[in-house]
């Protein structure tokens, strides 16, 4: 019994340490499995990460040149203006170079201290935060590298979702094994927001301290990288306790991290930097708005020099504002003006000015509105007549009552002083700005050509010529001051056509629109003061002292606009007065408003600019009749001297325009002229051989209506002639007087000379209600 207790109990034990040693079988078997399989999951792992890596792109942000805001320099290398953008108000970003001494190895202590040692994960910051995230109840902590926030920024990422820190992290191992240190930190800091809208150290050192990054000091820099962790809470501005008070911890932080010294510190947090509120400057609007509109509103984000020239900006500002300070009384409100350098096309100063009662109009730029050009068009359809040799700065033209509707039938122009000068050369017409001559040179020129040719010069307009109609070379045409100024700028450069410059490493290629010699003959009569002395007196506002200049000056209807553009040899300047509001001047005239501010800017720039006077012509002059412009005859009471071009100086004497006696005798095309009170010449009509007597009055074709509420025999139509002795008939029954009564019907009307010749004149005379029934058919 014993003996079986015994043997149990050893068969019992044997079992145990079988079971004993089999666990202890399976614990080894398990072992070397298990170390057996670690290297290949993390071999496994590894390279799940590196397919993740170089799967992953790299954000297209983050590998594009930094487009920051346009910031804009005039040609002195002067910030002018500072453009905002949707992400920012200020953005300019800078090489690592210019970001000063202090402010990168800062932003590194700050924001990653170990971002020399990792390579673009910091490990040991993540434990720390970690730990720092479970040990303390509501904490939590970031750690984040300079690579990891690169990316971040580059993607545009807000908030904390796991799945782009993960993203991130891989991206930050593929940013570092792509970049250096120092792109990565460059690309890092130049994106950070320091709080109101300025982003990257550039755009904040000039708003908080006046100043460029690079010329930070310690206290600035330091002060600068506390500003990214909260843009908001430690904003400058809105926030100063806020931002002071990060101040001093980043103070601690860096004497933590044995970059300042105990004594640094005292020195530092006892004087804080002082911080400004710098708003970008914007000195030049009206030049900036129309740079932006010549390029569409877009403008790389970068620094762009400019054509502008400051100081002429200032003083072409000064002088517009003076300028209607001056004619105040007559309620002008708005100006502009435009200098161009004839070189080179690029504009120099662009200004628009509006007094405090056009402060509404204000927001409009006075020299990009399309406005009525007046006179001013007229130089280009001169020079396209005389260019194309159909007429020369000599030929005659009639400043007449009926010379207009000879051609254009039903269009009755008359000049601004409602007078008629009869025969007029071509250097008196233009020189004075008379319309009926212009008239009649747009129909020698061609009205479809002459309109399409002024588009070619830069003066574009949306208007037809069908809307338009020949009154368009006397302004009911829009031009803006910007083009004007640019196609009289055309005119300095001898024909050829540049489109306005803005940008200083941008030139145009000029295009010839006129021979240089056609355009010197246009200039020349521009630039003659004796030309125009008969609508502006000699020595006039238009005309500069020992500065040869060619100018023009335009008034659309109603005085609404005042215009003068000229030019000398290096510059060119025009200058619009007006209404934005389409209001009248109250009688305000180009020469009170638009000349005296040209003048001065034109003054300014010989004095001030070294601008050359416009050279004498050196085409060949020839002695000239001074009335006909043809070759000097026995009679010929006084000669001038006339530029030609080749092949067009006059062949025939004048000889033809006076009788024995001396007398002025004119063609039948000047009849009505000669027998008006506007007759200053007392010349009589040269009536050819064999011809009737020329009608007057009525004009053929001419339509009256009867009113009714004058009694009949008040009513009649004077008959005149250029004949004396005339017999009139109507309807082949004699008169007994050079009066037709009126009544309703068609009239031919017919004079009888002395000599048996005959000339005769169809009317109409409709009663009041007929001549609505027709109005309404038309």
């Amino acid at each position: 019994m014993q003996k079986n207790l015994i043997l149990a109990s050893v068969k019992a034990c044997t079992n145990r340490v079988a079971q004993a040693i089999a666990a202890v079988a399976t614990l080894r078997n398990a072992a070397i499995g298990t170390f057996a399989i670690f290297p290949f999951a993390l071999w496994l792992g590894s390279a799940a990460i590196e397919v993740a890596i170089h799967s992953t792109p790299l954000p297209d942000n983050m590998l594009d040149d930094l487009n920051g805001t346009p910031v804009f320099l005039d040609r002195d290398g002067s910030v002018i203006a500072q453009l905002s953008t949707a992400e920012a108000r200020v953005h300019i970003p800078v090489s690592l170079s210019r970001m000063g001494a202090h402010l990168p190895e800062t932003t590194i202590a700050l924001e990653d201290h170990r971002f020399r040692q990792h390579r673009g994960i910091d490990m040991y910051a993540i434990c720390a935060a970690a730990y720092r995230s479970t040990t303390t109840a509501g904490h939590l902590s970031g750690a984040s590298t300079v690579s990891q926030q690169a990316i971040k920024l580059a993607d545009r990422r807000r908030g904390r979702a796991l799945s782009s820190k993960i993203r991130e992290s891989m991206l930050a191992l593929k940013l570092e094994r792509q970049w250096d240190k120092a792109t990565i930190l460059e690309a890092y800091i130049n994106r950070l927001d320091y709080g109101n809208r300025r982003i990257g150290p550039e755009a904040a050192a000039w708003a908080y301290f006046g100043k460029a990054a690079a010329t930070l000091t310690l206290a600035e820099a330091i002060y600068l990288a506390g500003l990214p962790q909260s843009p908001t809470r430690y904003n400058p501005w809105l926030r100063p306790g806020n931002a002071l008070t990060k101040y001093s911890r980043s103070l601690k932080r860096l004497v933590q991290l044995n970059i300042l010294t105990a004594a640094q510190f005292d020195r530092l947090a006892a004087n804080p930097p002082s911080v400004r509120h710098e708003s970008p400057p914007h000195t030049a609007p009206a030049f900036i708005d129309a740079l932006m509109k010549s390029r569409g509103n877009h403008v790389k984000g970068e620094l762009v020099t400019t054509t502008l020239d400051s100081g002429l900006q200032h003083h072409a500002e000064n002088f517009l504002a003076e300028q209607l300070a001056a004619v105040n009384r007559h309620d002008v409100r708005n100006a502009g003006m435009v200098v161009i350098e004839n070189s080179s096309g690029a504009v120099r100063a662009l200004a628009s000015i509006a007094t405090g009662k056009g402060q509404t109009e204000g927001a409009f730029n006075a020299a990009l509105v399309p406005r009525h050009a007046g006179s001013t068009l007229k130089p280009f359809i001169y020079l396209m007549a005389i260019d194309a040799r159909k007429l020369t700065a000599a030929s005659l033209l009639p400043d007449t009552p009926d010379a207009v509707r000879r051609v254009f039938p039903g269009y009755e122009p008359q000049n601004y002083n409602r007078k008629f000068a009869g025969p007029v050369r071509i250097r008196e017409a233009l020189g004075n700005s008379l319309n009926i001559p212009a008239v009649l040179t747009l129909h020698r020129a061609g009205p479809r050509s002459a309109f399409e040719t002024l588009t070619r010069w830069g003066l574009r307009t949306h208007e037809e010529l069908d809307e338009l109609g020949a009154g368009f070379v006397l302004g009911n045409r829009k031009v803006r001051l910007l083009d004007l100024a640019c196609a009289y700028a055309g005119l300095a450069r001898s024909g050829l056509a540049l489109p306005p410059t803005f940008l200083a490493d941008e030139p145009e290629l000029p295009h010839r629109m006129a021979s240089a010699g056609a355009v010197e003959i246009i200039s020349d009569i521009l630039a003659d003061d004796r030309a125009r002395s008969a609508s502006f007196g000699h020595h006039s506002v238009l005309h500069i002292n020992d500065h040869r200049s060619a100018v023009k000056t335009g008034t659309s209807s109603s005085h609404r606009d005042a215009w003068t553009v000229g030019f000398d040899h290096d510059y060119t300047v025009a200058v619009w007065v007006g209404n934005l509001n389409g209001r009248t001047m109250n009688g305000s005239t180009t020469i009170d408003s638009a000349a005296p501010a040209w003048r001065r800017m034109m003054t300014y720039l010989a004095v001030n600019r070294d601008a050359r006077p416009l050279p004498e012509s050196t085409l060949p002059r020839i002695p000239v009749d001074s009335l006909t412009g043809m070759l000097p005859g026995t009679q010929t009471r006084s000669r001038i001297s006339e530029i030609f071009l080749a092949g067009t100086k006059p062949t025939k004497s004048s000889g033809m325009f006076y009788d024995s006696t001396g007398s002025i005798t004119l063609p039948e095309d000047y009849a009505l002229w000669c027998s008006s009170k506007f007759n200053h010449l007392s010349a009589i009509t040269r009536r050819n051989p064999g011809t009737g007597p020329r009608i007057l009055s009525p004009q053929e074709g001419a339509t009256f209506i009867v009113d009714h509420d004058l009694h009949l025999d008040q009513q009649h139509i004077p008959l005149r002639s250029d004949t004396e002795e005339i017999t009139w008939k109507a309807n082949g029954h004699r008169l007994s007087s050079p009066f037709l009564a009126l009544s309703p019907g068609t009239w031919k009307i017919t004079a009888h000379a002395a000599d048996g010749n005959t000339s005769s004149a169809t009317i109409r005379i409709q009663s009041p209600a007929l001549s609505r029934q027709v109005k309404k058919r038309h």
